[in-house]
């Protein structure tokens, strides 16, 4: 069983997605979500939202992924469209129809 603790429960959600664990990965990830919502913590919670975008990246669930990084996009965040285009974690992202209009909208 998993403490109540955001970053072991985000860091556990990437791990177990690249396990391929979908359920366990998921569940980790959003419960960390829960613990620092945005609402309550605006800086810390985005890094937890990352890490869910990135365990959907890693399951193939491209649209979830892009569902919490226009979230992050769309107020005041230090993820950027630069920082996503250049790193490679995200590049299963960079074709997708939702990416390439976050590209036509946040144009740097």
């Amino acid at each position: 069983d998993v403490p109540d603790n955001e970053k072991l429960l985000s860091s556990l959600g990437v791990a177990l997605a690249a396990l391929g664990r979908r359920d366990e990965a998921v569940a980790a990830a959003v419960r960390a979500t829960e613990i620092v919502p945005l609402t309550t913590d605006p800086w810390f919670g985005q890094s937890h939202l990352e890490d869910l975008a990135w365990v959907y990246t890693l399951l193939g669930e491209l649209d979830s992924a892009m569902d919490q990084l226009e979230m992050l996009l769309e107020r005041e965040s230090r993820l950027t469209l630069s920082f996503l285009e250049m790193d490679p974690r995200w590049a299963p992202l960079w074709d997708h129809p939702r990416f390439q209009d976050l590209a036509e909208r946040y144009d740097n």
